[in-house]
């Protein structure tokens, strides 16, 4: 009997151990289990997320696109207006051409060529004036960079002078170091 008692005691302590690790391996699976729903839940979180995201961007291309769309039709309606401006303003030209042939009034016709002529000599005028201004632009830009290469110049000057020197320098430390060496060998 004496025997059955720490045997009995032992079986059942193995037995509340062997429940208790049975608990735990329950409690651990649980915990996994609601550790993989928390995963689960935050990676269907995040593609919504991107999901929302690439909506998002879906829609602002698509705007843009209609915006693009919308420019181009109003750039195609100013160049119609163009267009159409220009050709009426070039059959108001050709009328007034053809009514100073119809009248042949030659002090008109004059009156007209000397306007051309003037306008011509205000472009000439206007174009040589430009070409002027151009070219002092050019000629002071070529200036301003022909003073900063002359720096740019003289600086390596000086550096190349100053380095020279140094070598020299060097150059009689080490002679006069080579005789006093043969001096005090002598």
């Amino acid at each position: 009997m004496d025997r059955d008692g720490p045997d009995a005691a032992r079986r059942d302590a193995e037995l509340e151990r062997g429940r208790y690790l049975s608990r735990r391996a329950v409690a651990q699976e649980q915990l996994a289990q609601i550790k993989e729903h928390k995963d689960q839940a935050d990676l269907a979180k995040l593609e919504n997320r991107r999901e929302g995201e690439r909506i998002q961007q879906s829609s602002q291309l698509y705007q843009l696109e209609i915006q693009r769309e919308k420019e181009k039709e109003q750039e195609k309606k100013v160049e119609f207006q163009r267009q159409h401006h220009e050709y009426v303003a070039e059959q108001k030209i050709f009328k007034a051409e053809q009514k100073q042939k119809e009248d042949k009034d030659d002090d008109r016709i004059k009156a007209y060529i000397k306007g051309k002529e003037m306008m011509a000599d205000l472009t000439r005028e206007k174009d040589a004036e430009t070409n002027r201004m151009i070219q002092k632009h050019k000629d002071k830009a070529f200036d301003h960079l022909t003073a900063q290469m002359n720096e740019k110049i003289k600086i390596e000057d000086d550096r190349l002078a100053r380095g020279a020197a140094q070598v020299e320098v060097e150059y009689q430390m080490q002679n006069k170091e080579k005789e006093m060496k043969k001096k005090g060998c002598y």
